[in-house]
């Protein structure tokens, strides 16, 4: 009995800009620092209070910025 992957479409990059969706952060706006699709996960950083922060979100959390 193997573990079923979900297939993501990520649709940004490491250096982009991305609109946070969905959780506590959303209508924030940050950078891509780190994507692992195998662990549907993205780091990106947002500035908060006029502080860079990092913040890990699931993968459908973010959005690319057009």
């Amino acid at each position: 009995m193997g573990v079923e992957q979900k297939e993501v479409e990520v649709s940004y990059d490491v250096g982009d800009s991305v609109h946070i969706i969905d959780g506590p952060l959303e209508g924030f706006v940050g950078t891509v620092e780190e994507v692992d699709v195998d662990k549907n996960r993205v780091r990106v950083t947002v500035s908060m209070f006029g502080r860079k922060t990092p913040v890990e979100l699931e993968l459908n959390q973010a959005e690319a910025v057009e």
